[in-house]
């Protein structure tokens, strides 16, 4: 073992990454987990994989880790169920605490707090799975729409709705992955990608997706998709800074996290929702901010130790 590996296990002891589990995001949550653990072993850290899925919680608890980096994706990862074991065993973790994870996971929480503190978004109307009524529904909102489960990632559930006839469709595919769906306003125009760690906010990232559709397959499958970072839009950048930080700090967001913004024809902003588990994999969206501002991949994984803490 040579110095920069003593210094590392001296001031972060056995580092445990925690991925896969059995939400809908595990093979995404596996390919972001298994891309840092590799870079923390490539810097010296005295680093561990675990996966929910195919070990116990007493091989958890019995293997005495001193940190923890969250890489758990979706349910159970994003929901504060993760959180709330880590605080209970009291081993520092990455991303925001309990009550926090549980509102940025549900859309329909964050976009409640968002309107109480003035953060612009779509439109949007709540429905429930198990009272929901097809044939006496009135819808609120004009069409084009977007139908979304509330408490699912990576665009899973997701459908773009333009017309009434396939309304309903959109609807039961939500519903497939959640109680609970937001029929909301489609915005067109651009997508952007912030990157926000505390009090720091990094390059943007501009998404052009095929035919404008950044769905899951486009997010990590296909290589149709185009990233632009940085992308900078100076009559912009200022309102973009200050109200992402605003969407941040109303929901007590903590270490990294991800806001995806959608800026119409007329440039008005309008927040979609927030991430506090982002992806770590070669087409994720941090590492490449990261990158733009000058931190290599190795670097943003040992950030992340520096940013482990508890709340309670």
């Amino acid at each position: 073992m040579n110095k920069l590996q003593k210094d590392l296990k001296y001031k972060y002891g056995k580092v445990v990454v925690i991925m896969g589990g059995n939400s809908n995001e595990r093979e995404i949550s596996i390919m972001s987990g298994k891309a840092v653990y590799e870079s923390l072993i490539k810097s010296g850290v005295d680093a561990y994989i675990f996966d929910p899925l195919n070990d116990s919680i007493q091989n958890f608890i019995n293997a005495n880790y001193s940190n923890a980096i969250i890489l758990l994706h979706g349910k159970s990862g994003e929901d504060g169920t993760i959180q709330g074991l880590l605080e209970f065993l009291r081993i520092p973790y990455t991303g925001s605490s309990v009550e926090s994870s549980v509102i940025c996971f549900n859309k329909y929480y964050t976009k409640l707090i968002w309107r109480e503190n003035n953060i612009p978004q779509p439109d949007f109307q709540l429905i429930k799975k198990n009272n929901f009524d097809y044939k006496n529904f009135k819808l609120k909102l004009d069409y084009p729409l977007i139908v979304k489960p509330t408490m699912e990632g990576s665009t899973i559930g997701i459908t773009k709705v333009f017309n009434q006839e396939t309304l309903n469709n959109a609807i039961n595919f939500a519903f497939k992955y959640s109680n609970e769906a937001l029929i909301e306003q489609l915005i067109i125009g651009e997508e952007i990608s912030v990157t926000i760690c505390n009090e720091s906010v990094f390059p943007y990232v501009k998404i052009s997706a095929p035919n404008d559709n950044y769905d899951f397959e486009n997010k990590y499958f296909v290589h149709e998709t185009k990233y632009t970072c940085p992308y900078y839009i100076e009559k912009l950048d200022t309102l973009i800074k200050s109200l992402s930080k605003s969407a941040y700090m109303a929901v007590n967001a903590s270490g990294i996290a991800r806001l995806d913004i959608m800026i119409d024809k007329s440039n008005n902003l309008y927040f979609l929702e927030i991430n506090t588990i982002p992806g770590m994999t070669a087409y994720s969206l941090v590492p490449m901010c990261y990158k733009a501002s000058g931190i290599d991949f190795d670097a943003l994984c040992l950030q992340l130790l520096t940013e482990t803490k508890l709340y309670t």
